[in-house]
Parts: structure tokens; sequence; C-alpha cells
């Protein structure tokens, strides 16, 4: 639950805002994506003239949303702006270095996040850790603020929630999240479009990379650790771009007495590792993931380490293997 106060203080940060830019983390999930263009048609609808920014292209499964199309690049000039608002993002560099430094001399940029981790970089931070997702949030602070959700901002918001909930059965689905969920139907959602293209729409490339990507499967501790590789040669060949890989980590998470699953893929030439972690109640995800710069939450989290790959996988599977022996 969002404190009341800060409620407010959105609300009155706002008032008087005319020019909106809303911003999420880089190669944004459906949080991040949902979210973003479900304020920004929320602030339009309003009056205010809000752009949706993004430092990555709109993935292909998330381009069905409304207003995808309208999402643009990093505008020249942050000041043009009477305030910010950055969504989902627990420090302000995840939403790219080009924005990194414009946010930060901004006077008025609003903070809203759900992870454990966040550096309260905003004027006005809003932050609860108990939400399943910034969409619910955002739902949140529309029906205290008596803010407008139109048919189009609620699919956006509603994919925000069934996406960061994983489809209302990971554990952040909550009574709160599932209320959320079926206050957006009732605003008109379209809930049934959202499975359809987050889940149930395959493109050729990324099926090629899942077949690669399942090749590296290994199997640690009696089964208890799961986990596959992408290699930036398996990205090439495939044709697939970093969007494809979004759920790729359900894969080995979905072995029957696994614990803990990986995905480990190279960046920066082989010379970075970027992980997804998913756990059961046996680790905690995002308690590993503060150690290897990143962030996320108990049973879901993301990192960064450094290369090799084969490296970094005999690392993460050590670290985990320690934690699942309770040593």
């Amino acid at each position: 639950m969002i404190e009341a106060e800060i409620k407010k203080d959105i609300a009155q940060a706002l008032k008087n805002a005319d020019r909106i830019l809303v911003i999420s983390h880089a190669n944004p999930d459906g949080d991040a994506m949902g979210s973003t263009l479900g304020l920004t048609r929320i602030f339009n609808d309003m009056g205010k003239r809000a752009s949706a920014v993004n430092k990555s292209p709109v993935p292909k499964h998330l381009k069905f949303l409304p207003g995808a199309d309208a999402m643009i690049g990093y505008p020249a000039d942050a000041a043009q702006f009477d305030a910010i608002v950055v969504l989902d993002s627990g420090e302000r560099s995840r939403i790219g270095n080009e924005m990194d430094e414009p946010a930060a001399a901004h006077p008025l940029v609003i903070n809203i996040d759900h992870h454990t981790k966040n550096t309260m970089f905003g004027v006005v931070n809003c932050i609860d850790t108990t939400a399943s997702s910034v969409g619910e949030m955002i739902l949140e602070l529309c029906l205290e603020n008596e803010w407008v959700v139109t048919p189009d901002a609620a699919t956006c918001l509603y994919c925000a929630v069934y996406t960061d909930t994983t489809a209302f059965s990971n554990d952040a689905t909550s009574p709160k999240a599932m209320r959320a969920a079926a206050h957006l139907v009732e605003k008109g959602a379209d809930f049934k479009s959202v499975p359809q293209h987050v889940y149930n729409t395959q493109w050729p490339e990324r099926l090629l990379l899942m077949g690669m990507c399942m090749q590296t499967l290994r199997m640690d501790l009696g089964g208890r650790i799961a986990g596959v590789l992408i290699t930036q040669k398996m990205m090439a060949e495939s044709g697939a771009g970093p969007d494809a890989i979004e759920g790729f980590v359900e894969m080995p998470r979905s072995i029957a007495g696994v614990d803990a699953a990986y995905v480990l893929r190279e960046v920066d030439g082989g010379k970075r590792i970027k992980g997804s972690l998913r756990t059961t109640e046996a680790v905690d995800a995002v308690k590993l993931a503060k150690t290897m710069d990143g962030g996320g939450h108990p049973r879901a989290a993301g990192f960064h380490t450094i290369g090799p790959l084969e490296a970094a996988r005999e690392m993460l599977v050590q670290v985990l293997a320690k934690e699942l022996m309770g040593e």
C-alpha cells in the first residue's frame, strides 16, 4: 500500500506540470512498458502533454499495447519537460546513460517503483515493495487521485500486473494484485489480448534461439539447480534480439525439483554476463543479486557479472549450492 501522504505529494507535484516525460528502464519488460504506456495515456487524457520514451525499442510481444506505436527514443533536451516520471527502476542509471545525467539535473523527478532495492533518486519517491507491479501502483494512484482510466490505459496496466505476476502464478500474486486486475477488467481492459500476445505468440527467431539455448541446459546439486546459457553467437545465428529472451528462465525453473533456475547471457562482446534468477523459498534471489550489481525480488532477480560465460556459470552454481545447503 502506498502511503497516503506520498499519493498526495505526487498529485500536487504533477498538478501544474503540462509536459511530462514518462520513462522506464532499458530493455523493458511487460510491467515497465505497460506502466509507461498506461500512465502516459492517463496523463494525456487529463489534457497534459505526456511522452512515453525508452532507450530500447518496444519488444515485439508488447507492440500490441495501445500507444506502443507512439513510443519515442530519448528527447534531445529533457529540460523541455516540466516533470520526469521514472517507473520500475531501482536506480536512475537503469534508464540509460544518455538520460541519467539530464534526469539528475531535472528539478522534478518522480520515482515510482516496487523493487526492494531503490536509491531514492526522485524529488518524490513512491516505493511499495509489497506491490506486484508498478502497474498495480499506478492504478492505486489513479483511484486515490480520481484520475480517469480508459480502456486503453486499463489494457496497458493489466499487462503490467499480468506479466509481473507471471500470469498470476508467482509469489507477487496477492489478493490486492488480483483485485487490481479485476478492477482493470471492469475499466475495459482487453484481458484476452494480453496472454495471446505475451505468452501464446512466437517468432521463428525466438524459437530457434530457444532450441540453441536448451542445448546448454545443465543440472546441478541433484537437480535442485538448473540453468542455460546464451552466447552472442547464438544471438547472431538465430537473428533474435534481446527482447526474444523474455521468459526463457521459466524453462529451467519449470523442471520438477528445481529450487534455483538461471539464464546467463553474454553482453559487451562476452566481457560481461547478464543473468536472470528464479527461485523457490529455499533461496533469496534478490539477496544474491545484490552481491552482483543487481536487484529485483525474493523469487525473481537480475544481475551482472564478468565473463567468460562458463566461468560465470561455475561461480553462480557454487553460490547457489552453498545457499541451498545452508553453508
